[in-house]
């Protein structure tokens, strides 16, 4: 019997689960929305010389989409959940998700480098265009 004060571990184990598939989903849209940067990045260094104005448009387009700040900002959100699990827990499902939380906080640093080495590139690249223009 369980009362209002008694924790509802099932519940709780639900919603961290529910948790952790949503911020998997949100990885691997930016996973993709990283790739087609990347992408785009690629194709402004062929393209720089040839359409110097074109390209400066596309990067700047690009650098409005902010990857970087919206990723920073779903790894925030994640991190003030994350910190709220107790790591030293005994319930095996609980300690399972730990790992998960685990994982995708390293996941996330990866993006937020690539994001960042991104950015730098962007820069890099409209700093060129404009001092050539």
């Amino acid at each position: 019997m369980t009362d209002e004060t008694t924790p509802n571990w099932d519940a709780f184990r639900e919603k961290v689960s529910t948790y952790l598939e949503s911020h998997n989903r949100i990885l691997r849209e930016f996973r993709g929305s990283m790739d087609n940067a990347n992408n785009f990045l690629e194709l402004a260094k062929l393209a720089s010389e040839k359409e110097p104005e074109n390209t400066v448009s596309m990067l700047e387009q690009i650098k409005e989409i902010d990857l970087f700040g919206h990723l920073t900002r779903q790894h925030e959100a994640f991190q003030e959940v994350a910190g709220m699990l107790a790591p030293g827990s005994d319930d095996p499902a609980i300690r399972l998700q730990a790992e998960e939380f685990e994982d995708l906080e390293g996941q996330y640093e990866a993006m937020l480098e690539e994001a960042e080495a991104q950015m730098d590139l962007l820069e890099t690249l409209l700093a060129q265009l404009r001092g050539n223009a």
